[in-house]
């Protein structure tokens, strides 16, 4: 039997070998401002924004972040991609186009754009031979599904919102993935029974519309969870991977675990901050972070880095303000750019 033209590209591409980069540099797209923080911080300043728990996560396992912008045109997105060794986008709640923008008018969705340029620039890397890894955590994921099936519609509303911590129900074949290859089946078990995946969503995308859109073939689900209880529930995608390429996403948000116990508001996601499942969230990150270290992009000098890294910013401290879903944000205006020399 022939094997189909994935397989053999995906091991064409296992061959090539790559230099291990010990420090990734890892870009982070930020988000078009939420509400919740505009009503403390004030609005028609802040123009997007940046959870601090992805940095913390990715740096905990030895990468590096550089912000990247939203609202810029695609020479700024090509120059940039071609300098980090991949690339997360990050939840968050924003319109997707610009009829659902009109019921809001106050808030703008430039990350909806900025992902859409990103997602191709990765495809044609990829597909060009370039390893180059793509991480999507909830609206990420969303984003990254959306464009694939080049319809908004692939996603539907939950039937009922998740705010809550809850374990995988991993797929038969789960072991066959770059995600899982490594995963020790003490560990499998464990993300099978522990709460460790928090859910912050009211948009689903549903196995049924992965073949509706005929995206079955192309990526492979890795977990799923339960929408609703009862007979009327159905399964949605939690996790899933590209077959050929290295691009994954999690509806759920690995990095919550340890770096989003909240203060003031309800913490929805508490049974997460345990031992265990703060280990188990983090697999992902250092799975991701191992993937960047196969790609070799670099910046021309350790200057020119310096100056594109996250700690050229300070976070807000936003877990003192209710209904906050951060402990703390980096915000940035719509001018915001790297400093120059």
């Amino acid at each position: 039997m022939h094997e189909n033209l994935l397989e053999v590209q995906g091991k064409e591409m296992e061959k090539r070998e790559t230099k291990v980069v010990n420090t990734p540099h890892i870009g982070v797209m930020c988000i078009d401002i939420a509400q919740s923080l505009e009503n403390h911080l004030g609005s028609g300043f802040w123009h997007s924004y940046l959870p601090v728990s992805y940095v913390k996560q990715l740096e905990s396992v030895g990468a590096v972040v550089i912000p990247i912008w939203i609202g810029r045109k695609l020479d700024y997105y090509k120059a940039i991609l071609s300098q980090v060794n991949g690339v997360l986008l990050p939840g968050g709640a924003v319109c997707l186009d610009e009829e659902e923008a009109k019921q809001y008018p106050n808030l703008t969705n430039d990350c909806v754009a900025a992902a859409r340029i990103i997602y191709e620039l990765v495809m044609e890397r990829n597909a060009a031979g370039e390893y180059f890894p793509l991480y999507g955590t909830c609206l990420g994921f969303q984003l990254i599904m959306i464009n694939a099936a080049k319809d908004k519609e692939v996603r539907t509303k939950c039937f009922k919102s998740k705010f809550k911590a809850l374990p995988l129900h991993l797929s038969k074949n789960y072991e066959e993935s770059v995600l899982f290859k490594e995963l020790p089946e003490e560990l499998a078990k464990e993300m099978s029974s522990q709460p460790f995946a928090c859910h912050q969503h009211a948009y689903c995308i549903t196995e049924s519309d992965l073949h509706r859109f005929k995206l079955h073939e192309d990526w492979h689900v890795l977990a799923t969870q339960q929408d609703d209880e009862g007979e009327e529930g159905r399964g949605f995608i939690t996790l899933i991977e590209h077959r050929k390429f290295p691009i994954f996403g999690s509806q759920f948000h690995p990095e919550r675990a340890a770096y989003e116990q909240l203060l003031v508001s309800t913490d929805t996601c508490r049974e997460a901050h345990t031992s265990i499942c703060i280990e188990l969230a983090q697999y992902f990150a250092r799975t991701f972070v191992n993937a960047c270290r196969r790609n070799n992009n670099n910046f021309a000098s350790v200057e020119l880095l310096t100056r594109h890294l996250i700690c050229n910013w300070q976070p807000i401290f936003t877990g003192k303000f209710p209904k906050s879903h951060w402990l703390q944000c980096y915000m940035f205006d719509k001018h915001v750019d790297y400093p120059a020399e």
